[in-house]
Order: structure tokens, then sequence, then C-alpha cells
């Protein structure tokens, strides 16, 4: 057999356990919050802030995790931004309120602040300095304004006093760690019991070991709203494993399963940029055992450029959950690029991944050729108005456009 010389496969293994608690917070949109202080830890130019969200329908600013006037995610009329002090939005342009779990992260560092869906880097912007860190850090409240509270669930919120990579995000963003280089604090939410009264729970805990623990404001903690509640770790489906390797010309996905309960199956899902999902085939489960059931499912002539995927386990009653999502790249075979930053003063950079790139070309928006610069790894905008233009590098193996915003 030939050897595939396709290498490039990152996967994220997750796993679940039929006795552990997977609970979150859920935040009325009213006035609930948790206050986490402000230690020196938290005081740091460079910082990655991670969480799990689940967002329900809301206009205006919507507070996630932020350190007011000095960084912070949010929604505005549900889309994923960051707001940055005497800057402005930051915005992703993806509406997030769809009911379904998501991990958002941002990071900062050398100026430049980059905000992650999903593990994919969705908007970034070049020259910005943290100008205020003598607030607090909050979950659910902040903003521009004072009183801009989130309406949803989040779960698993971290935060780092380093600039964490989108390889470092995508390998653990769906594990509940506890420890990692630059960890300052790591909230589970896992106490309370789902939905029950938990009147005396109003300590978010630090499980990172040093004791930066929030406290929980104004929520109700009985019943289904403003109160601990279910998490996204939540299976009918023990799963123990989900992996995507890439071969010559196909991903092969395994995944599987310690225990099953009423389970139909699993719907293999794909998408090319981890918004629009299309369903790819059905894989029929095991009903009820609690014996480990092994799957796999291989997806022919994927994209080139990247592909992600997850699972939609259905039960016998219709009801269902996702899985979270891997992510593969078959190189060699397509471009493999990222183009950043998206919000820039003047230079945009091209990670290449160690090919030399022949051409680089930036159009304006009616297409009209502006400048092209040969085998390089960047492109200076500074010398061009304001406005939106498209800059595209072209390869032996594809071509990418990128819409970048210079000011």
């Amino acid at each position: 057999m030939k050897k595939s010389t396709i290498l490039t496969a990152l996967f994220i293994l997750f796993l679940f356990q039929a006795q552990a608690q997977y609970n979150a917070l859920s935040f009325d949109g009213s006035n609930d919050f948790i206050n986490c202080g402000n230690p020196a830890a938290f005081q740091s130019n460079s910082i990655t802030i991670e969480a799990w969200i689940k967002a329900n329908p809301a206009s205006g600013y919507r507070a996630i995790v932020t350190k007011q006037w000095a960084y912070g995610l949010y929604l505005k009329d549900n889309i994923l931004i960051s707001h940055l002090y005497n800057v402005g939005d930051l915005s992703t342009g993806v509406n997030v309120a769809d009911g379904i779990w998501h991990h958002v992260a941002l990071t900062l560092s050398a100026g430049t602040a980059t905000v992650y869906l999903d593990g994919v880097a969705k908007a970034s912007y070049s020259g910005y300095s943290i100008v205020n860190q003598n607030s607090n850090v909050l979950i659910g409240e902040g903003g521009p304004g004072a009183g801009q509270y989130f309406n949803g669930a989040i779960d698993e919120v971290r935060i780092w006093n380093v600039a964490r990579t989108q390889a470092q995000i995508l390998a653990s963003m769906n594990s509940a760690i506890s420890s990692g280089t630059g960890l300052v604090a790591t909230y589970h939410f896992n106490q309370g019991t789902a939905n029950g009264s938990n009147s005396g729970v109003t300590t978010l805990t630090d499980a990172s070991g040093n004791n930066n623990n929030g406290t929980l404001t104004n929520f109700g903690l009985s019943g289904t709203s403003s109160n601990w509640v279910n998490g996204p770790s939540v299976l009918p489906v023990e799963l123990s494993s989900f992996q995507a390797r890439a071969q010559e010309k196909s991903v092969q996905l395994e995944w599987r399963t310690s225990s099953e309960t009423n389970n139909q199956g699993f719907e293999v899902l794909h998408s090319s940029d981890a918004l629009q999902w299309q369903a790819l085939g059905f894989v029929e489960g095991y009903g009820t055992t609690a014996e480990g059931r092994a799957y796999s499912f291989q997806h022919l002539n994927p994209g080139s450029t990247g592909n992600y995927y997850r699972l939609r386990q259905v039960d016998f009653d219709g009801s269902f959950e996702f899985s979270k999502v891997v992510f593969v790249v078959l190189e060699g075979v397509g471009i493999r690029l990222q183009i950043f930053p998206t919000f820039t003063r003047g230079m945009v950079k091209i990670e290449n991944y160690g090919e030399v790139l022949p051409e680089v070309s930036v159009f304006n928006t009616n297409g009209q050729l502006l400048m092209t610069a040969k085998r390089c790894n960047q492109v200076d905008l500074s010398a061009l108005r304001a406005g939106m233009y498209l800059v595209q590098v072209k390869s032996k193996t594809g071509i990418v456009t990128q819409r970048v915003l210079k000011h």
C-alpha cells in the first residue's frame, strides 16, 4: 500500500463518565453575573479567555467574560465580538444565538487581538494596547457600558496570562483541564444540582488551585433559569473517543462509546467553515448496551482547505445531542493558508505552513488589482486608504482570498 503523504490531522479527544456531573450556569439576561475579582494574575498584557456558551437571542451588548475597559468577549445583537477599548468592536460577523453550545476564545499578545469560534480564528486586529487593568473580571456582565448581562448558559471558563495558539486552543477546548502553563483560573461550573434548589451554592470554584473563586450575584438558584443547569457534556450515549485521520484522498472518522441508552445511531456532519453543516451519512447504533462499541465512517473526496466533523447522536424517541468538533486538513491535496489580521492599520501576514508562496495580490471590492508581491509572506496596506480590500494568495495547490478591513 502506498504510504500517504498527507500527515497533518488535528484531532480532539473528549471523555464522558457515567457518574460525572456536568453542570453549567443559566444567566437570565436581567441582572445575573459572577464577580471573580482582580488578582494580580489577571493584570497581564498577554491573555487568553475561553468559555463554552449557549446563547439565547437578545438585542444589544451581552457580556460573556469581561475585564471592563481592558478586554472581554461579548455578543452584540447575537454576533460574537470582542470590544477593544478606544478602538471599537472586533466582530466575527457570526450569529451564535442558535441554541447550540459554542466554544469562544479571545487572545491578546504583542498588540494583536484574535477572536476564535469553535477553535477557528474569525477576527483579528493588530495595534491594540490594554489601557486599564483596574476593573474586576466578570462573567455574564460588563461591556462598553455597565449592566449588559448575558442571556443563556455558560460553562468551562478559563483565564490565562499567556496568549494561547490556535493549536493549543483546539487541543484542550473539549477537556475539563485544571492546570497548564499560564493558567490562572479555570471554572468547571460543576457545583449545585442541575435545575434543583441551590440557594446555598453561591461560589464558583476555581479549579486551578490559585483560589481565584467567583461570587454569584442575583441568581435565583432554583429551576431551569438563573440557576445551575445541565452543561454541554451530558449525552445519553457515553462517548469515550472521537477522532479523524487524514488519508490520501479521504478522511477516516472513528469513535467509541462506553455505554449506550436508546441509541438509534449517529448522523455524521461535515463543514468547511464550522458554521454551515451538511449530513454525510448515518451509522446505526446498538440501542441499549453497557458494553463499549466501536464505530467508523469514511468521508471520500473531502475539501482541501479544512474539514470539520461532528456527530449528531439520535435517540429512538427523536431527541438528539451534538458531539464536539474535530478538525482535519489534507495537506498536499489543497492549499493550507491563513491570512491575518482581518482588521489592520497596514500589515497583513500570510501563514503558509512551510510552502513558498509564488504570489500575493490585493484588490479593491470592485475587483481592481492594486498591488502584487512575489514570493513573500506578508503585504503592507499602509499606503492604501481606509476601507475593505481583498487579499488573494496563489499557491501551486490553490487560491485563498480573504477580506481585510484597513482603518
